[in-house]
């Protein structure tokens, strides 16, 4: 059976060039529903944080739905912390809970 991808990840620099602070965004993570549970979030978050790390990124965010407790556990093992809501985020009207990393 040939590999195939089961996960991604996409981060983004929101602003800071140069040498400067720099925040990125953690845009989207998402696991195929047939292999969740087998570690693939944990190795995606862990590879995007080390290449933040690379860039220099010194603080990460993201947005998750309020009601999507399953996702926030996994932002927080990897140390993210709740830093707001933002009412309205998506399209069908639903907050976001914003969440933050600051990374040394």
């Amino acid at each position: 059976m040939g590999k195939r991808p089961v996960g991604y990840v996409m981060l983004a620099r929101s602003q800071g060039e140069g040498l400067g602070p720099r925040l990125s965004e953690l845009l989207a993570i998402a696991v195929e529903a047939g292999a969740r549970r087998w570690g693939i979030g944990d190795l995606l978050m862990r590879e995007m944080i080390r290449k933040a790390e690379e860039l220099l990124v010194k603080t990460l965010i993201l947005y998750t739905a309020v009601d999507n407790l399953p996702a926030q556990a996994l932002f927080k093992k990897h140390g993210f912390a709740p830093a707001g809501v933002k009412k309205g985020f998506y399209p069908e009207g639903q907050s976001a809970l914003l969440m933050q990393k600051e990374i040394s």
